[in-house]
């Protein structure tokens, strides 16, 4: 799983995390900005009660939660398996098309995308946002 931060949170997934999440139900990554907060994606069969602006089957909180971007140091997304599930698989291809989910929250908007690739592990070394599988 890879994060960055630029009109809001913008995920990627990839084949390996997917098959990672469905085992642990959890992946984690560092932004690369900032105090390089942590991102943990829960996935539940429900998620705690979204707010006004959050897509059904999802949900965020922010540690702290009254600061700005550049003073959080966790972000904890839920997303439902049913939500996880039509990400990671989209109706179109996979590879090329991939899965996409966006929604608005009260940090900004979070925007997925999954695609069915595994990444070669010598092209990720050394990226500040490298996944930690």
């Amino acid at each position: 799983m890879r994060a960055v931060f630029s009109c809001g949170l913008d995920i990627t997934l990839t084949l390996a995390d997917k098959e990672k999440a469905q085992l642990t139900g959890i992946l984690e990554c560092n932004l690369p900005e900032w105090k390089k907060p942590k991102v943990v994606l829960h996935i539940v069969d429900q998620p705690p009660k979204s707010t006004i602006f959050e897509e059904p089957g999802f949900h965020i909180e922010s540690t702290p939660r009254s600061v700005g971007p550049k003073f959080r140091t966790q972000y904890d997304i839920y997303l439902s398996k049913e939500r996880f599930h039509d990400l990671t698989n989209p109706t179109e291809d996979s590879i090329i098309d991939g899965g996409h989910f966006l929604s608005r929250s009260l940090y900004d908007r979070i925007e997925f995308h999954y695609y069915a690739i595994r990444p070669n592990p010598k092209m990720m070394k050394g990226l500040p946002h490298e996944s930690r599988l």
